[in-house]
């Protein structure tokens, strides 16, 4: 971690997580005071070799290595609105809709094979941080089997839907899913649940055709969260 956002969260929530800190020689020792009372190793690091390690813009002269959280076993009856990420490949955009979901009461995230790793620095730094309040399961066919056993209806953003979101009856249990940015949904692994799929478009002005998958989710989840009973 090498932004203020995702080390102000895991400071706050995850301190057990970090694993060790490597702090640039020339910050404030006032800025960096909270680092070096944590209970792991902390490196100063000279101004060259502490910028080598990071890509950042804006970073406050530190940078975090930090486990990636255990999402707990999926059960589904512990969760009721669920969100599946297929084939996502920009940790951008994956992080920008990580927080989303945790913004707009989202319970868990699956994501297929296809989707970028959801810890990747760019995907947490989009998330700022959120990325580690929220569960992310890899999505299997056993996971899916269980999500059909537990009667979960399934729906799909997709520009070439027929119905507006609007239109739809949403209930509290759910399944949402958010395609690839070039190919929409195409992980095999959903084909035993294509025929199940409820899709629907955002309306929008007539001279755009496309949004952008985080900004789709976003406005997707914010719908769901304020308009579905």
């Amino acid at each position: 971690l090498d932004t203020p956002h995702p080390i102000a969260y895991v400071l706050d929530h995850h301190k057990p997580s970090i694993d060790s800190v490597f702090i640039h020689a020339s910050a404030p020792p006032d800025n960096l005071s909270v680092f070096t009372s944590l209970d792991c190793p902390c490196y100063s690091l000279s101004p060259s070799l502490f910028n080598s390690l990071t890509t950042a813009a804006h970073q406050g002269g530190a940078i975090l290595v930090v486990q990636a959280p255990e999402s707990p076993p999926f059960i589904p009856d512990h969760y009721s609105s669920l969100m599946i990420c297929d084939g996502i490949q920009h940790a951008h955009n994956l992080g920008t809709i990580i927080r989303s979901a945790s913004a707009f009461g989202v319970d868990g995230i699956l994501i297929t094979d296809q989707t970028v790793y959801p810890y990747h620095r760019d995907a947490i730094r989009a998330s700022t941080g959120y990325a580690f309040s929220i569960p992310v399961w890899r999505l299997t066919p056993t996971i899916l089997q269980q999500l059909c056993d537990a009667s979960f209806p399934f729906f799909a953003a997709d520009v070439h839907a027929s119905q507006p979101i609007h239109s739809l009856q949403f209930s509290s249990k759910k399944v949402v899913i958010f395609g690839s940015e070039a190919h929409g949904i195409c992980c095999p692994d959903l084909d035993p649940i294509r025929d199940h799929i409820q899709s629907f478009y955002i309306p929008m002005a007539d001279h755009v055709d496309s949004l952008n998958v985080g900004v789709s989710a976003g406005i997707t989840l914010f719908y769901l969260q304020h308009m579905v009973k």
